[in-house]
């Protein structure tokens, strides 16, 4: 036997574009021998999807050992934006400091580094008064996300005011 098995692969269609991290498989398999062909990966299975271009290919294989594949290109888009975690400042924080470092991690569904700005470490300058802190992310699919947390600075001394005894007051009470 030097045939191969036949197969039909009807699912995923060629070309298909989608946002769901899987995609079934669905295909029906035979062979001239009369005996069913082993496939991978077996029908109606669920195949990942990273994002981006994506190859799904299912082979067949006879008992003589002849095979067959198909393929089709899926395409899944990245429709999450990238999440952000900001450890420092506390969102609400009081300050006398005129600066204070921004600490956050940010991460996407993709796998890679998303961009961000101000960059996690970096010092930011506060005003006296409240301060509205923005970190915003962008992932390689144009996905963006932004959180913010607020800092206040009080910079001015405590203002005291003596009402009693009055100034140059004079008293023998021990």
């Amino acid at each position: 036997d030097n045939t191969p098995p036949v197969l039909s692969l009807s699912s995923p269609s060629e070309g298909l574009v989608t946002s769901d991290p899987v995609t079934e498989v669905s295909y029906s398999a035979t062979d001239d021998s009369g005996h069913a062909p082993v496939c991978v990966p077996a029908d109606g299975a669920l195949v990942s999807l990273l994002a981006g271009t994506n190859m799904v290919t299912v082979t067949c294989y006879d008992r003589a050992g002849n095979t067959t594949s198909a393929a089709r290109s899926v395409t899944r888009i990245d429709v999450t934006a990238p999440t952000i975690t900001i450890s420092s400042p506390v969102n609400g924080s009081l300050t006398s400091a005129a600066s204070t470092t921004l600490t956050y991690t940010a991460i996407d569904d993709s796998g890679a580094p998303p961009s961000c700005s101000p960059a996690s470490g970096s010092s930011v300058a506060l005003s006296p008064g409240s301060n509205a802190i923005t970190v915003t992310c962008n992932d390689a699919a144009g996905n963006t996300s932004s959180r913010s947390v607020t800092v206040s600075r009080d910079s001015a001394a405590p203002v005291l005011t003596i009402n009693s005894p009055a100034d140059g007051t004079t008293t023998d009470a021990a």
